[in-house]
């Protein structure tokens, strides 16, 4: 298929200087329950992963920085940097016991706020002299570049800067368009993932712009107005999170990756919007989609106990805390819970509470977010059940033009 793409070149001049900044052991940090300093680490390479309790990315990378650790023990240290002393040891404590992990861990907000990190996991390199040598995402911590390190050898550093993308790189180069314009290109490796929440503009910047987005998510965005939609969306449980395909072909073809900008001279509605998009998507892969309701799958939450009690809160203020280790709610509510095993579970199928609970409730759930199986049981010793049923759902469904000359 022949796909109609307008091309953009983009020259990128833009390298990582590699800092000779020293580091500071003497620092004051929390490890294992005690407030000491960073001295113990002195004297050999070091690279710190700066985690959090929310970050799922950070706890799902560690059994690999654990091998990378075995691998090159004795001759480097990778050590957690966590940013909070009171709960974060806990929550790491128990996942460093499933995972039978020799990681060890550091606390220290001040410490952790320092490095500036845009997101997490991050990591920062300091070598055997003490000086801090660079810091990077997760895709450069590998056998390969660490045994770089330890040879003197920074060049990995000496990238594309991949943590801010321009703004706008793409609509800018329609500035000079009357009324519309649109560019749509292949991934462009050395930016980071970014789109915005809705497809929407404005009178000041009517422009729309996603950098390095799968297929299927410009299909949500052209079909739908976004990509995703948390528990308190009216689109959550009503609309399929991903769109669908019978054939192979398209369904492969959603999973790639394209740069997708739109700009207007003036403001637009959601809707003449979204019209256009499905027009440059259709153009450009041969695609034609509609939306139709199907019976889908979806988690129906139920309790064991119809008593007029059940986990009803003791509490008059709320209180809430959640990481990847569990939750701790206290008046809260059962749509809360599910929001969060949604967001952790990173399942397509919608979690719809039907306990008939109207009340708030205290819950406490000490288990790993990520283990649907731990999850399911942790509920049950609580009295609560999660049911697969299926329901009326819309479904985007994508299917491949006829080809110019095909039979119907």
């Amino acid at each position: 298929m022949k796909h109609a793409v307008i091309a953009l070149l983009l020259t990128i001049v833009c390298t990582v200087a590699i800092a000779q900044n020293d580091f500071n052991y003497s620092q004051k940090v929390l490890i294992d329950g005690k407030e000491t300093t960073l001295e113990r680490f002195k004297g050999k390479p070091l690279i710190l992963d700066l985690f959090n309790a929310s970050c799922l990315a950070c706890f799902k990378a560690m059994p690999q920085m654990d091998s990378l650790q075995r691998q090159y023990q004795g001759r480097i240290n990778i050590v957690m940097l966590g940013n909070d002393r009171e709960k974060l040891p806990e929550v790491f404590g128990r996942i460093k016991s499933k995972y039978s992990l020799m990681l060890e861990a550091v606390y220290d907000k001040a410490l952790f706020k320092s490095f500036n990190a845009p997101y997490n996991p991050f990591y920062i390199w300091i070598d055997s002299k003490g000086r801090q040598i660079g810091s990077c995402l997760g895709e450069f911590v590998n056998s390969k570049n660490i045994a770089s390190f330890l040879q003197g050898d920074y060049g990995f550093f000496m990238t594309k800067d991949k943590r801010f993308p321009p703004r706008d790189y793409l609509t800018k180069n329609l500035k000079n368009v009357a009324l519309y314009g649109s560019i749509l290109t292949g991934a462009i490796d050395s930016f980071q993932t970014s789109t915005r929440e809705n497809l929407a503009i404005t009178e000041l910047d009517p422009s729309f712009e996603a950098v390095n987005c799968k297929l299927r998510n410009l299909l949500m965005f052209a079909y739908f107005g976004k990509e995703y939609w948390s528990t308190i969306d009216p689109l959550y449980a009503q609309v399929w999170k991903r769109p669908i395909s019978e054939d192979s072909i398209v369904t492969n073809m959603m999973n790639e990756t394209y740069c997708y900008g739109l700009r207007f001279s003036h403001y637009q509605t959601p809707a003449y919007l979204k019209q256009v998009m499905q027009e440059d998507l259709a153009r450009a892969f041969g695609l034609t989609a509609w939306i139709e309701e199907r019976n889908m799958p979806y988690w129906s939450l139920q309790r064991l106990d119809t008593s007029s009690n059940f986990l009803r809160s003791t509490c008059s203020e709320r209180q809430f805390y959640s990481s990847y280790g569990g939750i701790n709610m206290r008046c809260g509510s059962l749509h809360s819970l599910l929001a969060c095993i949604d967001r952790n579970s990173k399942s397509l199928v919608p979690f719809v509470d039907e306990t008939g609970v109207s009340w708030t409730i205290d819950i406490d759930l000490r288990v790993d977010m990520t283990d649907f199986e731990e999850v399911k049981k942790a509920l049950g010793q609580k009295g609560l059940i999660l049911v697969m049923k299926k329901r009326p759902i819309s479904v985007l469904v994508v299917k491949q033009l006829p080809k110019v000359g095909d039979d119907d």
